[in-house]
């Protein structure tokens, strides 16, 4: 979450936007709809807006693309696009409908992940001396039904490295019988974004990820859940 939010400039935080897309064509999260689901309507926007402002794409067979990773709720709705239907059989593709597997479309690698947040709308952060607020707007769906898919193109995130990988030997008090292994490593991770050549030298652009609300409910009201 601290990668999607913002990035740190100096000793004080300072906030930077995210690019974000409201559902099909909303101007904010308040007004997400039951009809801004994932499908191909929302598919084509997502990767028009990604050519017209330049997102940085990560090129695959010598053609700029970018990966979009929805809720498995998304992959639902997707799925029941005729549109998406008929694309993936003239394609030869039907094996991924009866898999996890979701495919391309406009130039977009269709990822799953479950691990998609509920919605949280990160154009309302407040930031005080290195205090962060997270302010949470009520969108026209519940936050449970409205999900913050991510799309990422090249160079989205920077990582570095405090320690580089090492193997930490244990011992335990049973006489020497019990000897265990461990791997470590400190690093951090940080959204890449990119620094105007300004007069200011303050002025920060992310060009590099974009959020991407959508209407995407849970499948299922009965579950009892396995893990908590």
């Amino acid at each position: 979450p601290n990668v999607v939010r913002e990035i740190g400039t100096s000793t004080l935080l300072e906030k930077l936007p995210l690019n974000n897309i409201y559902g099909k064509n909303q101007s904010s999260l308040a007004n997400l709809a039951v009809t801004d689901v994932v499908d191909t309507e929302l598919l084509d926007i997502v990767s028009t807006v990604c050519v017209v402002n330049n997102i940085n794409s990560v090129k695959h067979e010598g053609r700029g693309k970018w990966g979009l990773v929805i809720h498995p709720y998304g992959t639902k709705t997707l799925r029941s696009d005729s549109l998406y239907q008929d694309a993936q059989i003239h394609a030869a593709a039907a094996k991924g409908i009866f898999s996890r597997a979701i495919g391309q479309w406009g130039d977009l690698f269709i990822l799953e992940h479950n691990g998609i947040d509920s919605a949280k709308d990160y154009g309302t952060l407040s930031v005080a001396s290195d205090q962060i607020t997270i302010g949470t707007a009520s969108p026209g769906t519940t936050n449970t039904d409205t999900r913050m898919n991510l799309l990422i193109g090249a160079n989205a995130v920077a990582r570095a490295n405090g320690l580089n990988e090492y193997m930490e030997g244990r011992k335990e008090d049973d006489y020497g019988n019990i000897v265990g292994y461990a791997a470590g490593l400190i690093y951090g991770d940080r959204r890449a974004d990119y620094q105007i050549d300004d007069s200011t030298g303050s002025t920060f652009k992310n060009q590099s990820s974009i959020c991407v609300y959508s209407y995407s409910p849970p499948v299922a009201s009965n579950f009892t859940a396995i893990w908590s």
